[in-house]
């Protein structure tokens, strides 16, 4: 099963999401799994005294909401693709 990262503001924009969704049903794929950004990794970064490349505003520094995983989905469903 396919699985997408939503990552805010990189793949989880309307446009990427239509295009992912499409793609896979037009290869006849009807399911996927939607993967809601995790923030954690940041910390992991610290640890192993990598570069903190976001800045303290980023959203990639926030876990997604629900609201915005709701209307990710929504975008899959409305092309056949179950989530």
């Amino acid at each position: 099963m396919p699985r997408t990262p939503l990552i805010p503001g990189i793949t989880d924009t309307p446009e990427n999401l239509r295009a992912i969704a499409g793609f896979l049903r037009d290869n006849g794929v009807s399911s996927a799994r939607l993967l809601p950004n995790n923030p954690l990794w940041l910390a992991k970064n610290r640890k192993i005294g990598a570069a903190d490349p976001c800045p303290e505003q980023d959203p990639m520094r926030s876990w997604l909401g629900r609201n915005a995983v709701e209307g990710c989905k929504k975008v899959f469903l409305d092309r056949g693709i179950a989530v």
